[in-house]
């Protein structure tokens, strides 16, 4: 139920909006994952935000990417660029709710040779599980055609 809709590409004002629903809903945020149209709008954003301080040196050709993201309610989320990620959408996670359980845990087979080659079979069973779903996460949607 934590959401920003936009109308633009991705905003800092978004970004924040979301942390602080989590937040009052009792969440801690910890992590922003972004298609890569996204990271790049993340990018050019901070580039040239006037409160960003960015130190260069001569022995690198452009900019590093950009790993954390502070907003006014959590330090240093990290940032996850995501290429499955749909472009027009934007995760905000606590990753301490969010996980995989195993019914099976993996396991490796044996399967019928053919020439030469000796075949194996991965087999596993898991499920995602995320813990106070509606209210710990959130997004960012824009009705632009990417973020």
């Amino acid at each position: 139920s934590n959401s920003s809709s936009i109308t633009t590409t991705l905003t800092k004002a978004a970004i924040d909006t979301v942390a602080r629903a989590i937040y009052d809903d009792g969440g801690m945020p910890d992590v922003v994952i972004l298609p890569t149209a996204g990271a790049g709008t993340l990018h050019t954003l901070m580039d040239t935000s006037s409160f960003v301080r960015i130190e260069q040196t001569n022995d690198m050709f452009g900019m590093r990417p950009i790993t954390r993201v502070n907003t006014q309610f959590f330090a240093n989320l990290d940032v996850l660029v995501s290429r499955h990620c749909p472009t027009q959408r934007a995760y905000v996670l606590d990753s301490s709710k969010v996980g995989f359980f195993d019914y099976r845990p993996f396991q490796s087979y044996d399967i019928a040779k053919a020439g030469d080659s000796d075949k194996r079979e991965v087999v596993t069973e898991v499920s995602l599980l995320v813990a106070n779903g509606a209210l710990g996460h959130g997004y960012i949607v824009t009705t632009n055609a990417t973020l």
